[in-house]
């Protein structure tokens, strides 16, 4: 049964707290670790071979469960997003193999149980500069299921040539901000900064997780319709509203630039993806992405990915 139009779009938030895990304002959490899920099942990385990135999980609104209303939320996971490692040979090649064939090389069997472990609700993204990306959606009972530590590959002979990726050993937060911000630690200066004065504190080291705020969109006339391109797609607006077209300006739609969101009108930093209306946008620190300053853009119909550098 298709998905009906949504209604609703939806604000959502970082907050400077720990998630509220069972509570009626549990909606989620960015940074730390997913819940749910098997260490086995945690994604790996086709390009390093290490655990992806876990950048957040989202308790998706009933109107943009996408997946069926069975499966409630998102967990979102990325390729190293500050380095850039070397590939792997013998660990892209065996994970993009068409069949599940137990390896002969040992170094290369938790990768076999990662293939035979596989989430069923998995899906894998890839970007225009071959960077790697999954999702996966959750039942209720995953998402209030345990977290879940990535797995152990340490030692791991195949894996030498890099380093471990710096949110492994630091926390997804406390690397993003110690990229954003560097080393200093002077109040003063880090008051100054962006990314302080959104968590509100240096993040500690480790996997911390903070809460996401869900609140209902207000005044947002594109809620429910799929989001064109003013330029690129002249012939399909719809009844869609550009924020920088003529009309768009004139309603001031610029007003809801910026924001993480779930539908309504979307602003990338450059072409607009002819995406469903059931989208999900977000910003850098959504998770500690790195979109050389622009924002990000997921389909969660057709589960494509799309980001633009600022």
């Amino acid at each position: 049964m298709p998905l009906a139009t949504p209604t609703l779009g939806y604000d959502l938030t970082l907050l400077k707290t720990a998630p509220q895990r069972g509570s009626d304002h549990d909606h989620g959490w960015c940074y730390g670790l997913p819940p749910g899920i098997r260490s086995e099942q945690w994604p790996l990385s086709p390009h390093d071979g290490f655990p992806m990135q876990h950048c957040f999980t989202l308790r998706v609104p009933a109107e943009y469960r996408a997946k069926g209303n069975a499966h409630v939320a998102l967990a979102m996971f990325a390729d190293q997003q500050y380095d850039d490692p070397v590939e792997i040979d013998a660990v892209a090649q065996y994970l993009a193999a068409e069949t599940i064939a137990r390896p002969s090389d040992p170094n290369l069997l938790p990768y076999f149980a990662y293939r035979q472990s596989r989430h069923p609700m998995e899906f894998r993204m890839k970007d225009i500069i071959d960077h790697n990306f999954a999702a996966i959606w959750l039942t209720e009972a995953e998402f209030a299921g345990p977290l879940c530590r990535p797995p152990e590959l340490a030692g791991n002979p195949l894996l030498e040539t890099n380093s471990p990726p710096r949110w492994l050993l630091k926390g997804a937060a406390r690397t993003a901000f110690d990229v954003n911000v560097g080393r200093t630690s002077r109040t003063d200066e880090l008051e100054k900064t962006y990314w302080y004065r959104l968590f509100g504190h240096v993040p500690a080291s480790g996997h911390h997780a903070y809460g996401i705020a869900l609140a209902p969109r207000d005044d947002d006339p594109n809620v429910g319709k799929p989001p064109r391109d003013h330029l690129l797609h002249k012939g399909e607006l719809g009844d869609y509203i550009a924020p920088y077209s003529e009309d768009g300006t004139a309603r001031g739609l610029d007003r809801l630039h910026g924001r993480n969101h779930l539908g309504g009108t979307m602003f990338p930093n450059q072409w607009t993806p002819k995406y469903s209306a059931t989208y999900l946008e977000i910003e850098e620190h959504f998770g500690g992405f790195n979109f050389g300053g622009g924002n990000g853009q997921l389909d969660l119909a057709s589960m494509e990915f799309d980001w633009a550098c600022g």
